[in-house]
């Protein structure tokens, strides 16, 4: 997602500290001229709008030769302060036919991956009511934003036994190294290319390229959560935030069950980098605490999961893959799509349920504080909503009073997934119901 995703021993594509860095691309999303659309609504646009409101709030920023760029803090941010809301780059549809295209071999290089984004972004202009002049400076700089994201694969050297790697960045090396996974995408305008035309229809859990989300770094302790209206991208965050902060949000769900050790050896091999964040550099007490409470998540989450049907907490897939890494045993056999960020409920079969316990519910509460403890809360509503479930299931009023769960819940998805959501209209009624009940 980020430059600090590049691996050491890519160091010969990043800036040293005293180098001048590469641009961020962000230079892009602030250049005006006469003829310029500020207030259209445009792909390009919307972008840059998105870019504007986040600017209260953050900056992005050169740090150093290990983490590349990232986003800074320019002020005191509370808990649960939207601070990103961006339509997609490249959204799901787009993104899907172009993987499908390379593993097919239509799309060969660089300059064929930018010949269909030409393509995609001039049809997404076609219908706009713009001169011919403003479309192509508009689909010109949505190119070159797309080509200043990281590719953790690319390489000078065109001699590197990785298959993977080439000289020139690539659309399917940006997915691997920026890609989050959205379950909520809706199908943009129809891609035509000149090799095949396409439907597209929804899937769950597809990849989405966002040129802002991805610049922020990876931390095992993220203060950054994330989740989608539709196709735009919410960031929001998880704690109180200092002025002068690093926003961080989380790359893999590795974070909440595994050891540092076994995260640090996932991450190197999946994204190429070394973590060094607040939850890998304890001192040697508190990392052997952390780790413990993390495998304790572990051991609660596959409990639930096989009790009450809680199937978003494990994935015994994904957990197999994490060991082969862990034991040195090589991959499994599944493909890179299920390692890029938010698929952790992807392929999941349903659990079947059991009738509902109070220890369940203390075991579920439990897992929740360690999740707070431990500072991985970032991806917590379902876990909150769960236990809301099983407390109005069991009748449980005290939990459901001194903990706050239904206000909790309707927080997380009001600055999760916004006002109008869906999800926030339907708990806010079920919300009413439950606290008409309990007077």
């Amino acid at each position: 997602m980020m430059d600090s995703r590049a691996a050491d021993d890519l160091s010969s594509i990043q800036a040293d500290d005293n180098q001048q860095p590469n641009q961020s691309g962000c230079e892009l999303l602030t250049a005006s001229d006469n003829n310029s659309n500020a207030h259209g609504n445009t792909p390009l646009q919307n972008i840059r709008r998105a870019y504007q409101e986040a600017s209260a709030y953050f900056s992005i920023e050169y740090l150093d030769s290990r983490r590349g760029y990232g986003a800074i803090a320019k002020t005191e941010i509370p808990m649960h302060t939207l601070i990103l809301d961006e339509p997609p780059l490249l959204p799901c549809d787009a993104l899907q036919m172009a993987l499908e295209e390379h593993e097919s071999g239509l799309l060969t290089c660089h300059d064929d991956d930018s010949r269909y984004l030409r393509c995609y972004f001039e049809k997404l202009y076609e219908q706009l009511d713009l001169d011919d002049e403003m479309k192509e400076m508009e689909v010109q700089t949505l190119i070159d934003l797309f080509w200043c994201m990281h590719d953790q694969y690319a390489s000078n050297a065109d001699d590197s036994p990785d298959p993977m790697k080439c000289i020139q960045k690539r659309i399917r090396g940006i997915n691997y190294s920026n890609a989050f996974f959205n379950a909520e995408s809706t199908s943009s305008a129809p891609i035509t290319t000149a090799n095949q035309p396409t439907a597209m229809t929804n899937a769950s859990f597809r990849p989405t390229l966002h040129f802002l989300a991805a610049k922020l770094n990876h931390s095992c302790k993220p203060n950054v959560g994330y989740d989608f209206n539709q196709n735009n991208q919410r960031m929001f965050t998880t704690r109180d935030i200092k002025r002068g902060e690093e926003l961080c949000d989380c790359y893999s769900d590795v974070v909440y069950h595994e050891p540092s050790w076994v995260r640090r050896i996932f991450l190197k091999e999946k994204y190429s980098f070394d973590c060094r964040c607040v939850a890998c550099t304890m001192s040697t007490a508190q990392q052997e605490e952390s780790d413990e409470r993390r495998m304790h998540l572990k051991e609660i989450a596959k409990l639930l999961s096989a009790r009450v049907g809680a199937s978003f907490l494990f994935n015994q897939q994904f957990d197999r893959e994490v060991q082969c890494f862990a034991n040195d045993d090589g991959e499994d056999e599944s493909s890179e799509d299920e390692y890029q960020h938010g698929n952790r409920t992807a392929n999941v079969p349903n659990a079947s349920k059991l009738r509902p316990t109070a220890d369940d519910l203390y075991n579920l509460l439990e897992y929740i504080d360690i999740l707070n403890k431990e500072g991985i809360n970032h991806d917590i509503v379902e876990c909150m909503e769960l236990a809301f479930d099983l407390a109005v299931f069991l009748n449980d009023k005290d939990t459901l009073q001194h903990k706050h769960l239904g206000q909790s819940v309707l927080t997380l998805y009001q600055v999760t997934k916004g006002e109008k959501h869906r999800k926030t209209r339907q708990f806010r009624k079920r919300l009413v119901k439950i606290d008409t009940s309990l007077r």
